[in-house]
């Protein structure tokens, strides 16, 4: 598995992939198993893995035995609300206009749940729920409204097309198109389309998802017509 991952890994961008940036969690014992070694390289000899019995954060995601999903989440969520909190104390305050704080929400508030959101908004329980009560309170809480103001009324005032769970959605089928998208012999694409014939896997979780909200899968129109066509 870590030959494949060697191997894959420069293809999708992730060149530094050594002992120092891999962990093994152990899943389904509690017996420890035999150390791993990290294949040697010219320049390094054999190392140990580090094993890991709780969550280990690497590039902002939480992961755990578990995978690390619900961890990401509880992570995530609170720290968007506590940006959403420091831009409405500016507007309240006069000190930005809604219009800017609008725009920087995009980048603050959204920005710092956008990673990870196709997966631990699949994988973690209630995680459409989470979001979607989320975004009803920070757009209240830009507006200064209270806390039984109709959340469409606020989003409409907020100029909010998508929100909260349809805005994951948006993300999980965009993700979803851009694997499809890749080219047939990617491994990382193999192993997606071979993962819908288990039912607890990300590939059917989001798959189901789509039907559920009636969304289009890109792999059920034309491939050709391209990811701006499909966004469309």
């Amino acid at each position: 598995m870590l030959l494949i991952i060697e191997r894959w890994a420069p293809l999708h961008g992730a060149c530094d992939v050594g002992v120092d940036k891999t962990v093994f969690f152990l899943i389904g014992s509690s017996a420890l198993p035999r150390p791993l070694l990290f294949r040697p390289t010219v320049c390094n000899p054999p190392a140990p893995l580090s094993f890991c019995t709780t969550a280990h954060r690497w590039l902002g995601w939480l992961w755990s035995p578990a995978g690390g999903a619900c961890e990401t989440l509880v992570l995530r969520v609170p720290t968007a609300s506590r940006h959403a909190a420091s831009l409405s104390g500016f507007v309240q305050a006069s000190g930005i206009p809604l219009p800017l704080a609008g725009a920087l929400f995009q980048g603050k508030v959204i920005g710092s749940l956008i990673p990870g959101m196709w997966l631990y908004a699949v994988m973690a329980p209630d995680a459409m729920k989470v979001l979607e009560d989320a975004w009803s309170s920070w757009g209240r809480l830009l507006l200064g409204a209270p806390p039984w103001k109709n959340t469409h009324a606020a989003a409409w005032e907020l100029g909010w097309s998508c929100y909260g769970a349809a805005y994951a959605m948006l993300v999980i089928a965009l993700r979803r198109a851009r694997i499809w998208l890749w080219p047939r012999d990617d491994f990382y694409r193999g192993v997606f389309i071979q993962s819908h014939s288990f039912h607890e896997s990300w590939a059917s979780r989001s798959k189901q998802l789509l039907l559920d909200w009636g969304l289009t899968d890109i792999c059920d129109g034309n491939l050709h017509d391209g990811l701006q066509a499909y966004k469309k």
